[in-house]
């Protein structure tokens, strides 16, 4: 059994919430975090199987904190392992990994980097150079790929994006980001926002995917919820 008295009143009461949503506004410094760590360690100790508990975090370190915490707690390194434990990118790449079939990906697909990223928005911008009145003009990749991001995270399609018709960069990300796209596609490539965009997409066109991945984590949780954008919680609520 997990000691619950190391905890204050309100941790405990958090702590030892069974089923059903819970939301724990405190401070920083607070204890916020530990109460997840014995909230897992609790429902373990109940009989809750590993599999069947998500906790996303924001960092890789948190992850791995919060790990070898519970497997402290519960003094059993092995369960705290079969534990999804990890940031909101990670446990998208793991979605992606399981259902690559329904995305039309080959089973090695690769995920592109900001370097990766960079080179394949310049083959685009070189692709689609005669369609824009700059020709030859060098553009900022960094502040097109930035665009792409904030339309990504926004769930703008491609071909869907507008932006500002009389900023210089938005005119030239409406030609640039569906060919960025299509690259990508063509090398079998995801960049780091589809890590969490392209799952969210899935689970809203395919029921059937986003109930298997519901029914999967009986609980999920988050640490510094009040952190997460509009992608993160749609993930979430899925």
């Amino acid at each position: 059994m997990v000691d619950l008295d190391k905890l204050n009143p309100p941790q405990r009461e958090a702590a030892s919430h069974g089923t059903g949503p819970i939301l724990v506004l405190a401070g920083a410094g607070s204890g916020k975090t530990r109460v997840i760590t014995f909230r897992i360690a609790h429902l373990l100790a109940q009989g809750y199987p590993p599999t069947s508990i998500c906790a996303m975090t924001f960092t890789n370190k948190a992850a791995e904190e919060m790990r070898e915490r519970i497997a402290h707690l519960l003094q059993d390194k092995v369960t705290a392992r079969k534990l999804t434990i990890g940031t909101f990118h990670a446990l998208g790449l793991q979605i992606l990994k399981s259902e690559r079939k329904a995305l039309g990906m080959p089973r090695g697909f690769v995920i592109y980097d900001q370097s990766d990223q960079m080179g394949a928005l310049r083959e685009a911008l070189r692709a689609i150079k005669d369609m824009s009145r700059d020709g030859e003009r060098k553009f900022d990749v960094k502040a097109i790929l930035a665009r792409i991001s904030l339309a990504k995270n926004a769930f703008i399609a491609p071909n869907a994006y507008t932006g500002n018709p009389a900023d210089e960069y938005d005119a030239i990300t409406v030609h640039a980001y569906p060919k960025y796209q299509e690259m990508l596609r063509t090398c079998a490539a995801f960049d780091f926002d589809d890590l969490i965009c392209e799952p969210v997409r899935l689970f809203e066109r395919d029921p059937e995917v986003a109930r298997r991945w519901a029914e999967r984590f009986r609980f999920v949780m988050v640490d510094e919820f009040q952190d997460t954008n509009n992608a993160q919680l749609r993930m979430v609520r899925h």
